[in-house]
């Protein structure tokens, strides 16, 4: 019986699957982590580009319709169509034009999601003077 257990004890042979299993769950979560933040950065810069296209187009033609400032908009956005919320704003005196995105995101790892208590909130604003 002792021979038994010493034996067991100085075996080594499935040590390298052990070791790998446990290394492997940390690098997959890893990777899902990094590849999340990366989604949110390409996003952001989606979002800041439709932006500027926006931007653009009211600068071309002031007399712009804010239906059609918000179909560009809703046109340059590559990101899914459900997250995507628009707001056209004007000021009393009609100088001002203020348009704004504001995209909810969830990222795919749960458990950073739970971590922050809420989705993230991408936000672009451009304050245009006509």
């Amino acid at each position: 019986m002792k021979t038994g257990c010493k034996r067991f004890l100085k075996a080594d042979s499935g040590s390298s699957a052990v070791e790998f299993a446990l290394c492997l769950f940390p690098f997959v979560v890893l990777m899902f982590a990094l590849m999340g933040f990366g989604y949110v950065g390409y996003l952001k810069n989606d979002i800041d580009q439709a932006i500027n296209e926006a931007q653009r187009l009211v600068f071309l033609d002031p007399e712009v319709s804010e239906a059609e400032v918000v179909k560009k908009l809703r046109g340059e956005f590559a990101g899914p169509p459900s997250f995507f919320e628009t707001a056209v704003q004007r000021t009393e005196d009609g100088d001002f034009v203020v348009y704004a995105i504001r995209t909810r995101l969830e990222l795919s790892m749960p458990v950073i999601s739970n971590l922050m208590g809420r989705p993230f909130e991408l936000t672009a604003e451009r304050v245009i003077r006509l």
